[in-house]
């Protein structure tokens, strides 16, 4: 690929930017946030199940039993912040201008 072909395409990348609206850059960042946390959640809700079966293998005179509704309501927390603390940064860099933020002004 030759660098006039990059630079085209970089350009071009440019252009389409500009002709989002605040509309589809909240759901961009909603969708990228939201698969994000949804990951991390499920990765940390396994962890704490392995974690709890490693216990009760290890100590059989103490049962830890984890409660349905904890695993969700792990869930539910970790994504209405992932999403709140993904968002409003996200939000709020929309609103500035690209020239003054990028130099500092």
């Amino acid at each position: 690929m030759s660098a006039l072909q990059i630079e085209n395409r970089s350009s071009d990348a440019a252009n389409e930017s500009r002709n989002y609206t605040f509309a589809d850059l909240r759901a961009a960042v909603l969708a990228d946030r939201g698969t994000t946390v949804a990951v991390r959640a499920a990765l940390g809700i396994l962890v704490a199940y392995g974690a709890v079966a490693l216990f009760n293998a290890q100590v059989p005179a103490f049962s830890l039993v984890t409660p349905l509704w904890a695993p969700l309501a792990a869930a539910a927390v970790s994504l209405a912040t992932g999403l709140l603390f993904g968002l409003l940064p996200a939000l709020r860099a929309a609103r500035l201008d690209p020239v003054a933020a990028l130099s500092g002004g």
